[in-house]
């Protein structure tokens, strides 16, 4: 594998690395709304649903994916910024840009399977029309965290988790930034 990340298509080979393991927490975000909501789909799950359920996701994660990887995407393209894209400086950015925006989308999934059963249909930006008007939002995230403290340790170690596996290609660093 490091020999093919050395190589001319290294920086390609890492992209691919790197879109799959977002690919990986997407799944692992979509187990974790299905475990934290069993109750609701346990009819469906009961008959079987299951592939289609993973199929369907993986089709959907897919537009999502690339929206929040858009800015990731055109800083790991090989044709930015040739005189920088070999600086260390420049593969830090791309690994936190890709941390940051995989780690949020990640728990943001987690808080929507919290906040699924309240409104039986998945966040979009209207929540925030919905808590206008709340004068105890502290209080209300407060005690979501401590009764969901296992989705909390879960979005903490996909950050951590997305750090390590982030695939930076072996290219020859220059110093100078």
């Amino acid at each position: 594998m490091r020999k093919i990340l050395k190589s001319d298509f290294g920086p390609a080979v890492a992209v691919v690395l790197d879109l799959l393991v977002a690919y990986l927490f997407f799944i692992l975000a979509r187990v974790a709304f299905l475990v934290e909501n069993r109750t609701l789909f346990a009819d469906t799950l009961a008959d079987g649903n299951l592939a289609r359920i993973f199929r369907g996701g993986l089709l959907f994660d897919t537009s999502a994916i690339f929206y929040i990887n858009a800015l990731w995407l055109r800083v790991s393209a090989p044709h930015v910024l040739l005189s920088l894209k070999e600086a260390r400086l420049w593969h830090k950015v791309q690994r936190w840009i890709f941390v940051v925006a995989n780690g949020l989308a990640f728990a943001i999934n987690l808080a929507d399977s919290v906040y699924y059963p309240f409104t039986m249909r998945r966040t979009t930006t209207s929540v925030f029309r919905e808590f206008d008007n709340e004068n105890n939002l502290g209080g209300i995230f407060l005690s979501a965290v401590l009764d969901h403290w296992v989705l909390v340790l879960l979005g903490v170690a996909a950050f951590f988790a997305l750090y390590y596996l982030y695939v930076s290609p072996r290219t020859g660093y220059r110093d100078f930034l």
